[in-house]
């Protein structure tokens, strides 16, 4: 099936086409978009009653993808936001309901950038993973064995942070990596020993987080104000501030 999109840029109208797999079910006998604005690609049977639909908006994004266009597939972060529940009560979409950023951010769009579309992006992350790294290369690294702690290192490797705080730091690494124009907290002084949720992993000693952020199974490429289009990110952060101890992150990515 031939798909062409049209659409607007600060007003100017702009055209990409592609051509997807599309097996339509045996129900269904025709195919018909909806009346303006258009927003939806209904399927019929042969009484042309309506049986299934597909949102349009799904389809510029494929696009964007599929034709290397930067208009369609890259999405700026306005806002980053966590949803978490232990009983399973608590979804994106009742907690969205009562969003006011989302209200606002759905009434500045509407009012000053019309032609832009909003989406909302669900990510679920995985459980942290420990990493130990010993950078012997270093020679302004001072090392005594006899003042090795093999419990502190214990106590780190078999650390449990629960999962509603890893959500909360993996919400606060990406605000402050983003630095998205809705989201107040986080954006100037992440990470600070003050945050609550980061209690545990100063306790525990961690040198450093790392949250990885990737977009490809969405088709688009993530950016910001300060933060270049990708389909992978890495929110990284040195928590280590002793002078004779080198950070995680100096080692491992500046290490010659």
């Amino acid at each position: 099936m031939d798909i062409k999109i049209s659409y607007r840029k600060k007003g100017i109208v702009h055209s990409n086409s592609i051509e997807i797999p599309f097996t339509p079910t045996e129900d269904t006998k025709y195919i018909e978009i909806s009346e303006y604005p258009h927003v939806n690609i209904y399927m019929l049977n042969s009484n042309r009653d309506k049986i299934r639909y597909i949102p349009i908006n799904l389809f510029p994004i494929a696009v964007g993808n599929e034709n290397n266009n930067d208009d369609l597939r890259d999405l700026e972060v306005l806002y980053i936001g966590k949803s978490y529940s232990e009983t399973n009560t608590r979804n994106i979409i009742s907690r969205l309901k009562s969003h006011s950023t989302l209200q606002k951010i759905l009434a500045d769009v509407s009012c000053d950038d019309p032609d832009y579309e909003i989406y909302v992006l669900t990510m679920n992350f995985d459980d942290y993973n420990f990493i130990s790294q010993v950078n012997g290369m270093n020679k302004n690294i001072e090392i005594d064995n006899r003042n090795l702690n093999i419990d502190r290192f214990n106590s780190i490797y078999e650390s449990d942070i629960c999962k509603e705080v890893q959500v909360s730091i993996v919400e606060a690494a990406m605000i402050k990596y983003f630095q998205p124009k809705y989201n107040k907290i986080y954006k100037d002084n992440f990470p600070n020993k003050s945050y609550k949720i980061l209690e545990d992993v100063f306790a525990l000693d961690f040198t450093g987080v790392i949250v990885n952020i990737n977009s490809d199974n969405l088709y688009c490429r993530l950016f910001s104000e300060v933060v270049e289009p990708s389909e992978n990110h890495s929110c990284v952060f040195d928590l280590s501030n002793e002078d004779k101890r080198q950070g995680f992150f100096e080692a491992f990515y500046n290490t010659k």
